[in-house]
């Protein structure tokens, strides 16, 4: 397992670093290929594989390791947990990829056995649905002493107000989802570092409670790839369980969008949202591309 072999063969280092901080990971590199794999924080049967490029025999010895670590099923494309890249991309191809959306093919997992865990949609979303939605919510959350405020990633205080909060929100939201993991917030952060110049505050919107606790927001950012298609990404909505029937969800989408809309913005992509193959996706919206988890059986 030489690290600097597979960085030479494109390895992502920084990525490596920080799920090293939170589990055991291994690199795997050949003359034209490459993999990385790791063991999932919460379950030591589980093992997941991630960068596979070229030759098979790189991903064959990640699930090697795997198996030498104790893992009985592997899961992939995912780097450790859901709070790291995961994810594999179907199609359509017909549009442009947009800012932060998963590229990894599907064809290294399908051709190695693995057989579909999951699939997600990205769907891209206009501005008056998610906006009249949330009038009735915002008006009985606003009423009840609860308030939207912008997190603003160009400040330090901001920005570890963003990153704690995402982190405690997804805590509670996601713990009984098998392929999550809580990470350390400055972990977070250090993933989130490539993407903090891009953020713009007016996306990124946080819900406070009457006593000032955030308890949903935004993480949201302008489609830096193609700005001449001026839209925002909406890459996840953090809400605390306790308010998930609410509206607290709906008020924060409908902020963000109007936010957007004030800001220049013609539409908004709402990213990999969880869907069962043939069921209609949860936001109104025209599907522009479909994801999938794969897995297969170690032994």
């Amino acid at each position: 397992m030489s690290i600097a072999r597979w960085v030479a063969q494109g390895g992502d280092a920084g990525l490596f670093d920080l799920v090293r901080c939170v589990t055991r990971a291994g690199v795997f590199a050949t003359d034209d290929g490459r993999a990385a794999a790791a063991v999932s924080p919460r379950d030591p049967a589980l093992g997941t594989v991630w960068d596979v490029v070229g030759d098979p025999g790189a991903h064959a010895a990640a699930r090697d390791w795997l198996v030498d670590q104790g893992c009985a099923r592997v899961v992939g494309p995912m780097a450790a947990c859901t709070f790291f890249p995961h994810r594999a991309t179907l199609g359509p191809r017909d549009e442009p990829p947009y800012t932060g959306e998963p590229l990894v093919r599907p064809e290294p997992w399908v051709e190695a056995g693995y057989s579909e865990l999951r699939r997600y949609v990205s769907v891209r979303v206009d501005h008056d649905g998610p906006i009249a939605a949330a009038m009735g919510p915002s008006a009985e959350l606003a009423t009840s002493g609860f308030h939207l405020e912008a997190l603003d990633p160009a400040s330090d205080v901001g920005w570890a107000r963003l990153c704690d909060g995402m982190v405690d929100l997804a805590r509670d939201a996601w713990r009984d989802d098998p392929l999550f993991a809580p990470v350390p917030a400055d972990v977070l952060a250090g993933h989130l570092a490539g993407v903090r110049p891009g953020l713009d505050a007016r996306l990124l919107v946080g819900a406070c409670d009457p006593d000032g606790r955030l308890r949903g927001l935004t993480l949201a950012w302008p489609d830096l790839v193609a700005p001449d298609r001026r839209r925002f990404v909406l890459r996840t909505l953090f809400v605390d369980p306790a308010l998930r029937d609410s509206g607290l969800g709906a008020w924060l989408v409908g902020a963000v969008h109007l936010a957007a809309r004030k800001a220049g913005f013609t539409s908004g992509v709402h990213c990999v949202l969880p869907r069962t193959p043939g069921e209609a996706a949860r936001v109104p919206g025209r599907i522009i591309r479909e994801y999938a988890l794969f897995e297969r059986r170690l032994r």
